[in-house]
């Protein structure tokens, strides 16, 4: 339990308040502080933070011991562990976050200036007249050169967290009172504030249309998956080619390409300038987009109003979670689709699928669907999916399983692979045993790395093995659609790399389970396989360092430079003009020992096509280096 302490501003002297309440142990026992601007005491919020400051005002103290959970404006507040200075004081008499639903113990109000966080607290108790909420708002002090608080002048803003939705929304509309009597502070503009000092402000407010904040990580660089569930405010334009005003501009310097569905377009640098055939934000729209780096996107606008019918044609779709706030499981959220019988696949971003199997039922690896992420999903015959949001605590949800990322086949797109085909191993036996926990299997394209997975539990029909092989975009290395594919096994108690002869591995239909010829690499296809064989033969590693000559050549739009690395060893692949002008990097990391492949599309460091000509491509590992001469031919 953390001791809370109160502390309660009065107006007066001395005298007026001698006596009427007394400190209830050391102030350095308290962990947090308010003031209250009130004549008597009142429940006070839990998690407000303040400081002892004495100016314009006498304190009377009181003790009161509860739990301070986890706060989310915590964090945000820009004066965060310092005393308020020439505090300006709101108290809070009503807040609905919709007509007749008050808010609640645990969520929060704050206090804006602009985007800074100037004040906050955390409820204790449905709020009323009798029972208000103080937030007490720190100025700027100006000794510093960063902003620590409020500019007078500028105007209030006030942002609530609903804790049971776990979500941050925008107040739209935001009455101002008097204090001390039932009067606008301007009666010109009621819904208007303006921070001034030592002031006192009441609030009420009804969040009908309600804005919410939306933040879409993109964790990493490559390919991802996302949607809207909230409705932007300002332009819908995805992105704006002649400005700003689009919804991705803000992630303009790390954005490389954005892919709709069928029929909806792109947005790509083409002629080095940005295209936009996308056009604008469709709410029932997944979008496939690929960053260069770690971003945030940030939407503000009003929650999307559901059931949202979404239209799907024949084959693949890429369609958004609407439901800001809440999550359901995967089959749950596909279910009117199966029961169908249109329902074929669908996808994340990370590969995971949900499909139905012959020998295992339904997989749902995908786990819960959620807002923010987008969803490939393929059907057999278009049609309209409707999409109702559940309640807040849904009867059933799915745990996504944290995925254990192999060690020794290091793949960078292994968590965010580019239209993925999930490969199923149902038995793994290699001389005699069967393949141990901790081993790794992986798929190969040739000598291309295209993905592995670690063996967490022994493999079987009934608990299959899934690798995520990744395609190639033309930029990174992947599975070319209708190549063969080869399998190697790392086995961990004896460290050695096994190669899987081809001969070893059978296939068979998803669906019936009926023997098949061999798998061929198919983009968000399936495949399941069976291992088994007696003789698996050690991988034999390259001697010597060798740099290929690229294939094709001349090329056009892309080609493979392959090369090979005796031992461990960082490794730099770059490409160079004829004038000796580094264009771009494609490879700068550690890599295994091995023979791997990179593909270079051609195009600069930037994303702009080259012209045509003859460039030098040079590999570095050590001591080592070498160059080679290529041809790009428009």
């Amino acid at each position: 339990m953390l001791k809370i302490l109160r502390i309660i501003r009065r107006h007066g002297n001395e005298q007026d308040v001698e006596n009427q309440w007394r400190l209830q142990g050391s102030p350095n026992e308290y962990d947090n502080a308010e003031y209250v601007d009130q004549p008597s005491p009142v429940i006070i919020n839990r998690n407000s933070l303040g400081g002892l400051r004495s100016e314009g005002a006498l304190f009377t103290l009181g003790l009161e011991e509860s739990v301070i959970t986890n706060t989310h404006f915590r964090d945000e507040l820009i004066w965060l562990g310092k005393n308020p200075y020439q505090v300006l004081t709101a108290y809070v008499t009503d807040a609905n976050l919709e007509a007749g639903v008050p808010m609640e113990y645990g969520d929060e109000i704050a206090i804006y200036d602009n985007d800074m966080c100037v004040g906050y607290s955390q409820l204790s108790a449905v709020i009323s007249p009798q029972n208000p909420l103080t937030i007490t708002c720190s100025a700027d002090d100006e000794t510093t050169p960063d902003k620590d608080g409020f500019t007078p002048g500028h105007e209030v803003t006030v942002r609530v967290w609903d804790q049971s939705q776990q979500q941050e929304y925008i107040v739209p509309v935001v009455d101002f009172f008097k204090v001390n009597v039932d009067e606008y502070v301007n009666p010109a503009t009621p819904n208007t504030y303006i921070f001034d000092y030592r002031q006192s402000v009441r609030i009420e407010f009804t969040m009908a249309d309600a804005m919410y904040n939306q933040y879409i990580e993109f964790s990493k660089a490559g390919w991802h998956i996302f949607s809207l569930a909230v409705n932007p405010t300002g332009s819908h334009n995805m992105f704006d080619t002649n400005g700003s005003d689009g919804i991705l501009n803000q992630i303009e310097s790390n954005l490389e390409k954005v892919q709709g569905g069928p029929g909806i377009g792109s947005i790509e640098v083409l002629f080095g300038q940005w295209q936009n055939f996308i056009g604008n934000w469709q709410p029932e729209q997944g979008y496939y987009i690929n960053v260069d780096g770690p971003c945030v996107l940030h939407v503000s606008g009003t929650r999307l109003e559901t059931p949202l019918n979404i239209s799907l044609n024949d084959g693949w779709n890429i369609v958004s979670y609407p439901c800001l706030g809440s999550s359901q499981d995967a089959q749950q959220f596909f279910q009117t689709l199966i029961n169908q019988g249109v329902f074929v696949k669908a996808l994340d971003e990370r590969g995971n699928p949900l499909e139905e199997l012959f020998f295992s039922g339904w997989q749902n690896k995908i786990g819960n669907v959620q807002a923010g992420e987008g969803y490939y999903v393929k059907v057999d015959g278009g049609g309209t999916f409707t999409v109702n949001c559940p309640s807040s605590t849904p009867k059933a949800v799915a745990e996504q399983t944290v995925e254990q990322m192999p060690q020794y086949f290091e793949m960078e797109r292994m968590d965010n692979p580019y239209k993925p085909m999930a490969v199923y191993v149902t038995e793994a036996k290699v001389n005699d045993y069967d393949v141990q926990v901790g081993d790794e299997i992986a798929v190969y394209d040739g000598e291309t790395l295209v993905g592995a997975a670690v063996v967490s539990q022994p493999v079987s029909k009934e608990q299959p093995l899934l690798i995520k092989a990744s395609a190639t975009d033309g930029n990174a290395p992947g599975f070319v659609q209708g190549h063969a594919m080869t399998f190697k096994l790392w086995s961990k108690a004896e460290n050695k790399l096994l190669n899987i002869d081809a001969k070893a591995v059978q296939y068979s239909d998803p669906k019936t389970g009926e023997s098949m010829a061999p798998a061929l690499f198919s983009q968000m296809g399936t495949a399941v396989v069976n291992i088994n064989t007696k003789v698996a033969q050690q991988a034999e590693l390259p001697e010597d360092f060798a740099l290929e000559q690229n294939y094709p050549n001349p090329f056009n739009p892309s080609t493979s430079i392959h090369y090979a690395l005796p031992a461990d060893n960082q490794v730099t692949v770059q490409i160079f003009d004829v004038t000796g002008k580094l264009v771009t990097t494609l490879v700068n990391t550690q890599q295994k020992a091995g023979y791997h492949t990179v593909v270079w599309n051609g195009t600069d460091r930037y994303g702009n096509q080259v012209a045509t000509g003859i460039y030098f491509y040079h590999l570095k590992s050590g001591d080592f280096t070498q160059t080679r001469k290529m041809m790009f031919a428009k």
